[in-house]
């Protein structure tokens, strides 16, 4: 839904937002306490510019903490906020904490 950055496009996904959120409103406000309740959803979304995956990869990497346990949370936790896909998750777990975990069993061998 992102063309390239244009204005056009942002602004159709701000209102799709804006849309589901008084939609989903409504629906709990009916199911809940039976009670029908407009919402007006204005919501000022600020986007950043868009990165390449490696990028992307390259600025985790550089915050990752030396221990392979708390580098385990820090990619948990972006999986767990949509950060990144699972493919990227389990690429992050085998590539820096499963090879780390292996080059530090084979040195104790």
């Amino acid at each position: 839904m992102y063309a390239n950055g244009m204005p056009e496009s942002r602004n159709l996904m701000t209102q799709m937002i804006e849309i589901g959120i008084e939609r989903g409103f409504r629906r709990y406000q009916l199911a809940v306490s039976d009670v029908y309740q407009d919402i007006d959803a204005e919501l000022a979304i600020q986007y950043t510019n868009p990165v390449t995956w490696e990028t992307y990869l390259g600025q985790i990497v550089q915050e990752f903490p030396d221990a392979p346990s708390e580098r385990y949370a820090v990619i948990e936790e972006l999986y767990n906020k949509n950060h990144i896909s699972h493919d990227q998750f389990m690429y992050l777990y085998e590539e820096f904490i499963e090879s780390d975990i292996d080059s530090t069993d084979s040195l104790g061998t």
